[in-house]
C-alpha cells in the first residue's frame, strides 16, 4: 500500500481464481488481510475453492504512479487519525 496523497492509499490487488465456477476476482490486499478467514468466497458462485493468483507490491505501484496509471480503476484507502475504511467512487 501506498501513500499517493496525504491520508490516501492505493492497496496492493490481489487476482484470485474459483476453481469451482472458472471466474476470477480482484480484491484490495490489505482488506483481505483483515479477514479472520484467508480463503476468499466466490462472489460469483460462494464457493470456498478459490486461490490467489497474482498481486501487485509497493514497488509495482509506485513504478504505475511514477507512469501517471494510478487512476479511478484503483482501490484506495482513506485513513484518518487511525481507522482505515475503504472509499467508494
Amino acid at each position: 500500500m501506498i501513500e499517493v496523497a496525504k491520508n490516501y492509499f492505493a492497496q496492493n490487488l490481489d487476482k484470485n481464481k474459483c476453481h469451482k465456477c472458472g471466474n476470477e476476482f480482484i480484491v484490495g490486499l490489505e482488506s483481505k488481510q483483515g479477514e479472520e478467514r484467508t480463503i476468499l468466497h466466490c462472489p460469483f458462485c460462494g464457493s470456498l475453492m478459490t486461490e490467489s493468483t497474482a498481486c501487485t507490491t509497493d514497488e509495482i505501484l509506485r513504478e504505475f504512479d511514477d507512469c501517471g496509471l494510478l487512476g479511478c480503476s484503483w482501490i484506495y484507502l482513506e485513513k484518518p487519525d487511525d481507522d482505515i475504511k475503504v472509499l467508494k467512487e
